[in-house]
């Protein structure tokens, strides 16, 4: 059996990931993360601002906001404990996870009205945005965070001012209604 060695990837790690998904994928518009330092490192931001792509932080002590993410992480890890004495190298133990990965997109969600993540992300009726329409809305969320922070005393631009103006923009053009 293959031992994993559990660490958490650092900053520059994720941003490599991350950037890799964006090259095959497409940068998203927002990004949900908690709050972890390697999520929020220098050059996880910068790879963000580059792509502008918006941060949305998980609000602090409050778990019910994560609860999709750390679900969806326990049905992985759960599929994955199925399955870890049969990885002798860490190449069997990727091609877990991959296999994984596949067959949890892959399943019907009530969530997304029966549909399964990988026929919602690559449908035709995903909203696609050109890089001015994403510069556009951007720095419009970017402009007001920007303001959310200032008059709250910040010389930068906190989590709260990100979410708080994404939720705003959102609101805006009825991608979400909050009742």
């Amino acid at each position: 059996m293959f031992q994993a060695i559990h660490r958490h990837p650092c900053g520059e790690e994720i941003a490599g990931h991350l950037s890799r998904h964006f090259t095959w994928f497409g940068p998203p518009l927002f990004i949900k993360r908690d709050n972890g330092g390697n999520l929020n490192h220098w050059a996880v931001n910068d790879l963000l601002e580059e792509n502008m792509v918006i941060p949305i932080n998980s609000p602090f002590n409050t778990p019910r906001y994560n609860g999709a993410i750390e679900h969806s992480q326990g049905e992985l890890k759960g599929w994955l404990r199925k399955w870890e004495d049969t990885a002798t190298s860490k190449s069997e133990l990727a091609l877990q996870v991959d296999n994984a990965a596949h067959a949890l997109n892959h399943r019907p969600r009530r969530s997304l009205s029966g549909r399964n993540a990988c026929r919602s992300y690559f449908c035709a009726d995903r909203l696609r945005y050109t890089r001015r329409q994403r510069k556009e809305v951007y720095d419009w969320i970017r402009d007001l965070a920007v303001d959310i922070s200032e008059r709250s005393g910040k010389n930068e631009i906190c989590p709260t001012a990100w979410r708080v103006s994404a939720r705003k923009w959102m609101e805006k053009h009825r991608l979400i209604i909050i009742q």
